[in-house]
C-alpha cells in the first residue's frame, strides 16, 4: 500500500492505508525538513490533509507551528479544502471524535474515555479486546501519533478539525461525549488512591474548557491545593480567573481559583527572564499564597482556627440555612450519611456556624457523627475538623480516636507540600497533651519535626498546635528561655485561631517562673491581660484566662482579688481548687489548706497533672505545721505525678522556701525521677539548680488582713482623693469618726499615711492597679 493520494475536489482515503512518512511529504511537497516534520504532525501523514495545511499558511499567513497549537488555524485550513473524504466506519469516527477532545493521553487514559462513552451511547463495542484492536488500527494508519519524547498519543490536529467539520452530523455531540468523559475522569481523581496524571490533567482542562463548573469543583475537593503544583500547567489553567458565575455555583472553587489567580500572576512573563513553571517552583509560590495571614489563608482557616470549610459561606446556597441545620443536628443527635464534596460542604458550613459561636463539642459531634462513601478527602476534611473542634471543646480523647482513624488515610493521600500529614501529627500532639500522655505528645512531636518540610501549603492550619504543644513541654521541662522563644512567635503568628487563649497562660507561667521581681510578675501580667482584651474568647476560653489570672495573682500575694476571682470558677474545674489550695497556702492557713486537700482530691474532674499539684501542697502545709515526715511522704507521691506526667511544674510552683527543704530532704529520689522528665539530658546538679531558680519572685507567704464593707469603703474614697471633711460628708459622720477609721484602717495594713495606706492595698489585692 502506498501514501495517500489526493483526487480533485473530493478525496476519499481507505482507513486501513497507512500513513505517509515525513520523508514522503517532503518529497511530494517540496519543502524542507522541518517543515516536512511539521505537516506530519498536523496531518498523521495524510497528504491531502498535509497539502490543506500548506496553502492555509499563504492564505491565514500563519506559520505551521501555530497550526500545530490552533484549533481554529486547523479548521480553518479544513474548511478551506474542499471536501476531503475519509471513509471511516462510524464507530471509528466516535472514537476519534472522544479522543480528539483530550490533550495526550496514554493507552489507559484513552480506554477510560471510549468505555465511558461507549456506556453512555452504546455507539460502538463495549468489549476492551474492540476497543484495544481500534487503537493499534487508528494508530498505524496515522490517525493517532505518539508525542515526542514520551509514550503519549495525540490526535494530529487537522484530523481532529476534519472530524469536527466533516464526519457528518451522525455522531454523539461533541459536548455531550466531553460531559461523559469528564464524569469518569473525575471519579478516577476522587476515588483512586494515586490518580493517573495524564488523566488528571484533561479533566481539569476539559471540565474548564466545557465550563463543567461542578466537575472542577470536585477535582479541587479530592485534591486540594496541590492539584495547583502537582499539574502546573493545566491547574493553573483550570482555575486561574474564574467566572463569578463558577464561584457562586461551586464555592469549593473559592480558594483553589484565589491561589490560583496569586501565582498566575507572578507566573506572568513581564519581559524579563521568567522561570520555568516546575512542581517545585508552583509549590513555592503556592506556600507563599496561603501564608498565615494571607487572604487565602484565612478564606480557609474560618476565625475558630478550626473551621476548616474552603470557601466564603456568605456566597454558599448551603450556608443560608447552615444555623437552623447545625441547630436540628446538634440537638437531635442523628447521624447524617451521604456522599459528595457537596454534602462535606454542607456540614463543614455547619460546623463553621457552631463554632464561631463557641459551640465546639456540638461542631465536633456533628462532624463526627456524619459518615460519607464518597471521596476520600472531602469525608477526611470532616473528620479532620471535627477533630480540631474536639480538642477545642476539652474532649481531647475524641479527638485522638478521630485523628488515628484517619491516619491511614491521610498517608496515602499524602504529597509533598499538603497542609495535612503535618496537621494529623500537630493536633494529634497538642489533643494528646491534654489527654495527659506526654509521651505521645512528644513523639508526635518528633513525627510533626519530619513532615514540617517547607514549602507547605496553609501552614496556619497546623502551625498554632505545634506551637501551642512545644510551649507547654518546654513549660513542663522549665526550659524557660526556649519558652520565651515560642511564646514570641505565637504573639506575632497571624492566626492562631482559638487556640490564642494559650498565649496569656504560657506568658504568665513563663512570668511566674523566671521574674526575679515582683515588678516582673505585673508587667508580664499586665501584657497578657491587655492580649487578652484584643481577642474574643469562648466561655471555656475565659475560663482559663480567668484561672491564669487568679494565678499570677496568688503569686503576687494578692489573696483578696484572687479569692474574688476564685468565687468566678466553675465548681467543676480542677483549678479552682489547686488556686483555693495555694491561696491557703500562701495566707498562712495550712491546716485549711489540708482540709481543701482532703475533700476535693478524689473529684473525677480533676487531672493528674493537678492532684500532683494539690499533692506537692499538702507537704507544705505540714511542713509548716511541722510534720516533716509526712510532708516528706507527701512530697515522694508529688515526685512520682511528676514523673508520671512529665512536668516538673507542679514541683517548681511551690513557694521556694519550702520546696528547697522539701527537695533536700528527699535527694535520693528526686534525682533519679526528674531525670527521666529531661530525658537524661541534665545531670542532677543542673535540675537542682534549675530548680533552685524559678518562682524567686513568688509570694511564699502573704498575711492579709480581713477589711470590713466600711474599710473597703474608705479606700475607694481615698483613692478618689477625697480629704477627711469630704469623706465625713459622703457617709454622713462627724470628721473624728472618719479619722479614727483611718487610723485603724492604716495600722491593719501597716501604713503610715494615705499614699503607703493606696499602696499597701493594691499589693494585697483589695484594689486594682492604677490605669497607665
Amino acid at each position: 500500500m502506498g501514501t495517500p493520494s489526493e483526487k480533485s475536489e473530493t478525496v476519499r482515503l481507505s482507513p486501513v492505508v497507512p500513513s505517509g512518512s515525513p520523508e514522503a511529504l517532503q518529497q511530494e511537497l517540496n519543502v524542507g525538513d522541518r517543515e516536512a516534520r511539521l505537516l506530519y504532525r498536523a496531518s498523521g501523514g495524510w497528504l491531502p490533509l498535509a497539502r490543506a495545511a500548506q496553502r492555509s499558511t499563504v492564505t491565514s499567513g500563519k506559520g505551521l507551528d501555530e497550526l500545530l497549537t490552533s484549533t481554529s488555524l486547523a479548521e480553518f485550513a479544513i474548511a478551506d479544502a474542499g471536501d476531503i473524504v475519509i471513509p471511516l466506519e462510524s464507530r471509528d469516527r466516535l472514537i476519534l471524535r472522544t479522543l480528539s477532545l483530550l490533550h495526550g493521553f496514554s493507552d489507559r487514559v484513552a480506554m477510560t474515555a471510549l468505555e465511558a462513552v461507549s456506556e453512555a451511547f452504546g455507539e460502538f463495542a463495549s468489549d476492551i479486546d474492540d476497543l484495544r484492536l481500534a487503537l493499534l488500527r487508528l494508530r498505524s494508519s496515522g490517525m493517532l501519533l505518539p508525542s515526542e519524547g514520551s509514550d503519549m498519543l495525540f490526535v494530529p490536529p487537522l484530523i481532529s478539525a476534519w472530524i469536527r467539520l466533516r464526519s457528518g452530523d451522525d455522531l454523539t455531540p461533541s459536548s455531550e461525549a466531553r460531559r461523559f468523559v469528564v464524569e469518569a475522569f473525575v471519579e478516577q481523581v476522587e476515588f483512586s488512591k494515586a490518580p493517573d496524571p495524564v488523566l488528571t490533567e484533561n479533566a481539569l482542562t476539559l471540565a474548564r474548557s466545557g465550563r463543567l463548573w461542578s466537575a472542577l469543583s470536585r477535582i479541587a475537593s479530592a485534591v486540594g491545593l496541590p492539584i495547583l503544583y502537582l499539574h502546573p500547567r493545566a491547574a493553573l489553567e483550570a482555575f486561574a480567573e474564574l467566572p463569578q458565575k463558577a464561584l457562586r455555583e461551586e464555592p469549593d472553587l473559592v480558594l483553589p481559583s484565589l491561589v490560583a489567580d496569586r501565582v498566575a500572576e507572578t507566573c506572568r512573563p513581564t519581559g524579563a527572564q521568567t522561570a520555568p513553571l516546575t512542581v517545585e517552583r508552583v509549590r513555592e509560590l503556592v506556600a507563599r499564597a496561603t501564608a498565615p495571614g494571607s487572604p487565602a489563608s484565612r478564606a480557609f482557616t474560618q476565625p475558630t482556627g478550626a473551621d476548616l470549610s474552603a470557601f466564603d459561606s456568605s456566597d454558599s446556597p448551603s450556608t443560608l440555612s447552615a444555623e437552623t441545620d447545625a441547630d436540628e443536628i446538634a440537638d437531635g443527635g442523628e447521624t447524617i450519611t451521604a456522599a459528595g464534596h457537596s454534602e462535606a460542604r454542607r456540614v463543614l458550613a455547619q460546623m463553621v456556624q457552631l463554632s464561631s459561636r463557641g459551640r465546639h463539642r456540638e461542631a465536633a459531634s456533628l462532624g463526627a457523627a456524619w459518615t460519607s462513601s464518597g471521596p476520600r478527602r472531602p469525608r477526611t476534611m470532616v473528620r479532620f475538623a471535627a477533630a480540631v473542634e474536639a480538642v477545642l471543646a476539652g474532649e481531647p480523647g475524641r479527638a485522638l480516636a478521630l485523628l488515628r482513624d484517619m491516619e491511614d488515610t491521610v498517608a496515602e493521600m499524602a504529597v509533598a507540600g499538603d497542609f495535612l500529614p503535618p496537621a494529623i501529627a500537630a493536633w494529634s500532639a497538642l489533643a494528646s497533651y491534654f489527654s495527659g500522655d506526654h509521651k505521645r505528645a512528644d513523639t508526635e512531636l518528633v513525627r510533626f519535626t519530619e513532615l514540617d518540610e517547607p514549602p507547605l501549603v496553609l501552614e496556619a492550619a497546623f502551625r498554632p498546635a505545634a506551637l501551642v504543644t512545644r510551649a507547654y513541654r518546654a513549660l513542663d521541662r522549665l526550659e524557660l528561655g526556649r519558652l520565651a522563644d515560642l511564646v514570641a512567635r505565637m504573639k506575632s503568628f497571624p492566626e492562631m485561631g482559638a487556640l490564642w487563649v494559650h498565649v496569656p497562660l504560657l506568658e504568665r507561667s513563663l512570668a511566674l517562673l523566671g521574674a526575679t521581681s515582683e515588678s516582673g510578675v505585673l508587667l508580664a501580667d499586665d501584657e497578657a491581660e491587655s492580649y487578652s482584651r484584643s481577642k474574643q474568647a469562648t466561655d471555656d476560653g475565659m475560663e482559663i484566662l480567668r484561672a491564669s489570672r487568679i494565678a499570677a495573682l496568688v503569686g503576687l500575694g494578692q489573696l483578696y482579688r484572687a479569692g474574688q476571682l476564685i468565687e468566678d470558677l466553675s465548681p467543676r474545674t480542677g483549678a479552682k481548687y489547686v488556686l483555693m489550695t495555694r491561696s491557703c497556702i500562701v495566707a498562712g492557713h495550712p491546716a485549711d489548706a489540708l482540709a481543701l486537700v482532703r475533700t476535693h482530691f478524689y473529684h473525677d474532674f480533676l487531672s493528674t497533672r493537678e492532684r500532683a499539684e494539690l499533692t506537692g501542697l499538702a507537704a507544705v502545709a505540714h511542713l509548716r505545721l511541722g510534720d516533716q515526715e509526712r510532708a516528706v511522704e507527701e512530697f515522694r507521691e508529688t515526685i512520682e505525678l511528676v514523673v508520671w506526667v512529665g512536668s516538673m511544674l507542679p514541683i517548681a510552683l511551690l513557694p521556694a522556701p519550702d520546696r528547697n527543704v522539701l527537695l533536700d530532704l528527699t535527694a535520693d529520689v528526686w534525682e533519679p525521677a526528674l531525670q527521666k522528665l529531661t530525658g537524661h539530658r541534665s545531670t542532677a546538679v543542673d535540675l537542682r539548680r534549675r530548680l533552685g531558680r524559678v518562682a524567686t519572685a513568688l509570694v511564699a507567704s502573704a498575711e492579709v488582713p480581713s477589711l470590713t464593707a466600711r474599710e473597703r469603703t474608705l479606700l475607694d474614697l481615698l483613692e478618689q482623693g477625697l480629704s477627711v471633711s469630704q469623706i465625713a460628708a459622703h457617709l454622713h459622720l462627724v470628721e473624728g469618726t472618719v479619722k479614727n477609721n483611718l487610723s485603724a484602717l492604716y495600722r491593719k495594713l501597716g501604713a503610715t499615711g494615705r499614699d503607703s495606706a493606696l499602696a499597701r492595698a493594691r499589693t494585697l489585692g483589695y484594689m486594682e492597679p492604677p490605669e497607665g
